[in-house]
């Protein structure tokens, strides 16, 4: 595992698995359209296949490229993104870029409100993938420490690291999933869901 302390060049972030700082904790990610890279970050978790990963998308406007937006879900997006909120949308049938392991009925969305989550999807120009930094059923991590200590010893490790020193503990992002305007709460997380009604 390799730690940068800046953004890494584009070339080396659509070709790898990367840890990088978001909003909550560190998160572990790639590009979402590249099925080889989708399917490591699997491995390296040790997360099942049928539990899926969310995506981090630069702005609404590539949100709707990959999602139906009802009218709920845009107030909600526009309302709380760029932030720790989560929209589980449907996905566009039109939209085949996407790796088959992220694609299904629903795709779960939000806009990072971290600089560097935010510039890697932009620098992209497409979603990656957000999943926590972490082996399947153990803690988040807040800090390179401790995501190194959790994959030190696997098989399986992210080829970089982006160091943004230690993160706040603070709780989660919300993850609401929409069908038409209807909101149901998957997780709750930073945004108060009182205030998604």
């Amino acid at each position: 595992m390799n730690t940068f302390t800046t953004l890494p060049s584009y070339s080396l972030l659509c070709s790898s698995v990367f840890v990088y700082p978001t909003e909550t904790c560190y998160g572990l990610g790639c590009d979402a359209t590249d099925v080889d890279l989708v399917s490591r970050i699997y491995a390296i978790k040790g997360r099942s296949f049928t539990k899926p990963v969310s995506l981090i998308v630069t702005d609404i406007e590539m949100a709707e490229q990959y999602a139906e937006f009802s009218k709920k879900a845009r107030d909600l997006a526009e309302k709380f993104w760029p932030g720790a909120l989560t929209l589980v949308l449907p996905l566009r049938k039109d939209r085949r870029e996407l790796a088959d392991i992220v694609r299904s009925e629903f795709v779960g969305l939000r806009v990072s409100s971290h600089r560097i989550a935010s510039a890697i999807s932009r620098s992209l120009r497409r979603p990656i993938v957000a999943t926590s930094a972490n082996v399947s059923g153990k803690r988040e991590c807040y800090s390179v420490s401790e995501v190194s200590a959790q994959f030190f010893h696997q098989k399986e490790k992210p080829d970089i690291i982006i160091d943004y020193g230690v993160l706040p503990r603070v709780p989660p992002t919300t993850i609401v999933k929409i069908a038409g305007d209807e909101v149901e709460i998957i997780r709750h997380g930073q945004v108060i869901t009182s205030d998604l009604k």
